[in-house]
């Protein structure tokens, strides 16, 4: 079922910030059939589907590439959709300017809430990250990127713990990309967006999800870059979440970066990853190389 974001909760809601369309209901319209569309697009270059990486019904991930596997970098990327909507089968819209530059592309399909709890889901992507690293190794990767979007990018930096970084794969990753996320999970506890408490948290949990509140000393000295975008078109919570998240970073010496990108909302900030003169694009490539 759709996630249904009330009235009363406008400042979580992107779709209501947004300055393309007429209304939340087309904005998201929009985003489904864009993301469907783009994703069989971009079929023929996927290699191989609904791998397994972990034991529950929706931890499967495709792998993109256009020519060659062996040697050549990868980017891991976990989609958003507030923990209980979309799929890595509407998420392959934004690849090709990577894969036409060499790169792998894993997608991270993970169960939903309720389903699991949103602890559960956390725990789904860390082994998710796992398997990508050992892959990224095993197949002489020369580099890797993590990329998060909205609730992704909550998942990405909250997977990526002290164990994900004790792994000796570790140093292949050069950079975190977090995209529009929520990083203090407080503010949705008694949301619309947590109606009957789907996602399993409250006061006694919430703190333990919230990576703005984490203590980041065990990334201290590490080589690797962790970026936190928010989009201008987007609402005061998220782009305040964004700035706070950064600041958490760089209170632990994190070598980290925030920046508010102009003329985009929530979902576009992600659709121009798929073009070639964006900013985003030409640094994720750069890194990478």
């Amino acid at each position: 079922m759709p996630l249904n974001i009330s009235e009363n909760d406008r400042d979580l809601n992107p779709a209501k910030w947004t300055k393309r369309f007429s209304s939340d209901k087309s904005a998201l319209e929009y985003v489904r059939k864009s993301g469907e569309e783009e994703t069989e697009k971009n079929s023929k270059y996927l290699k191989k589907a609904n791998v397994k990486y972990g034991p529950r019904e929706r931890q499967l991930l495709d792998i993109y590439y256009k020519d060659h596997e062996e040697g050549t970098p990868v980017i891991v990327f976990i989609h958003g959709g507030y923990w209980q909507e979309f799929s890595k089968d509407v998420s392959a819209f934004w690849l090709t300017p990577y894969l036409e530059n060499g790169c792998r592309v894993i997608l991270l399909g993970y169960d939903l809430c309720p389903a699991v709890t949103l602890t559960e889901l956390v725990d789904e992507i860390k082994c998710g990250l796992k398997y990508s690293l050992q892959y990224a190794a095993e197949t002489n990767a020369k580099a890797v990127s993590i990329v998060g979007h909205s609730a992704g990018a909550h998942l990405a930096i909250a997977a990526f713990d002290k164990e994900i970084v004790g792994l000796p794969s570790i140093n292949l990753v050069r950079s975190v990309y977090l995209v529009a996320g929520l990083y203090d999970l407080g503010v949705i506890v008694n949301s619309s967006v947590n109606e009957n408490n789907k996602l399993t948290l409250d006061e006694s949990n919430v703190q333990q999800l919230s990576p703005m509140l984490f203590d980041y000393s065990y990334l201290k000295g590490h080589k690797l870059k962790i970026h936190v975008f928010a989009a201008e078109h987007e609402s005061p919570v998220f782009i305040e979440q964004a700035k706070g998240m950064t600041k958490q970073l760089e209170k632990f010496g994190v070598d980290s970066q925030y920046k508010c990108l102009p003329g985009v909302d929530h979902f576009e900030i992600m659709e121009n990853f798929e073009k070639n003169d964006f900013e985003l694009t030409h640094l994720l490539l750069e890194e990478l190389s």
